[in-house]
């Protein structure tokens, strides 16, 4: 995609999507790009593909740990969106993780393409409410950084990223603790590997290096409930620094 969007100034592509993250996520909305050691996607374009095609069957060889990674992708989009699909998922996280059932897993697919189709037709350049598709990104693209993109997954980082975030909401939004409560049991059915020992403070630091600060003020994605997300600034720094402690 980036190399698309680069060579001669843009040439057509077709994404064919092989992994569950990227036929959820990361082939829809036009976003292309390349990590570098400083950050995650720092160097990318926005450049739509002509179409997606997506072939559920080929996630029948894909690893389980790739399964989850995009299960914290798809937690995401209920999470944001829609407390039906999150309800759906979290009461069959083991049958979506072995990928056998296909008409759930297609349900599941599908919702999610259209979720974020949706959004990004509102608002492809991530002016406005394209924003709240970076939920449990802050920090999870932190983490990437920090560990290195072969330790941790995307999702897995995604999905820690969401509890930070998740408590976060409590203090700085509308989310009841017991809505929260909700949000870190779903996402701790999936299978997360520990994460290794690391520094908050050298997490945050990261992440204020990341796309997400404007004006000099870290732009947090918070719930006021499960399936209504907010754009939050100006987070306390020990407020993350402890929510980054309690992972």
């Amino acid at each position: 995609g980036f190399l698309a969007a680069t060579f001669m100034r843009g040439v057509d592509y077709i994404q064919i999507p092989t992994t569950l993250l990227a036929m959820v996520d990361s082939s829809i909305g036009g976003k292309t790009g390349v990590n570098l050691p400083e950050g995650k996607n720092l160097v990318g374009a926005f450049w739509q593909p002509k179409a997606v095609f997506v072939d559920p069957e080929v996630l029948k060889t894909l690893p389980e740990r790739e399964l989850t990674s995009a299960m914290g992708e798809v937690i995401k989009y209920g999470a944001i969106l829609d407390k039906e699909l999150f309800d759906m998922v979290s009461n069959n996280i083991d049958d979506l993780l072995t990928a056998n059932n296909s008409s759930l897993l297609l349900e599941v697919i599908s919702c999610c393409v259209k979720l974020k189709a949706d959004v990004v037709a509102i608002d492809e350049r991530e002016g406005g409410k394209r924003k709240i598709l970076n939920f449990g990104h802050t920090i999870g693209h932190a983490l990437e950084t920090y560990f290195g993109f072969a330790t941790i997954r995307h999702g897995e980082a995604i999905a820690y990223g969401m509890i930070a975030a998740g408590k976060l909401s409590t203090e700085y939004s509308k989310l009841k603790h017991e809505n929260f409560d909700i949000l870190q049991n779903a996402i701790q059915k999936l299978p997360l590997p520990t994460l290794p020992e690391y520094n908050p403070k050298e997490i945050l630091k990261i992440m204020q290096n990341d796309k997400k600060v404007q004006a000099g003020s870290l732009h947090f994605i918070l719930l006021e409930d499960i399936g209504n997300a907010v754009v939050q600034h100006n987070i306390n720094e020990q407020s993350i620094i402890k929510v980054l402690e309690d992972l």
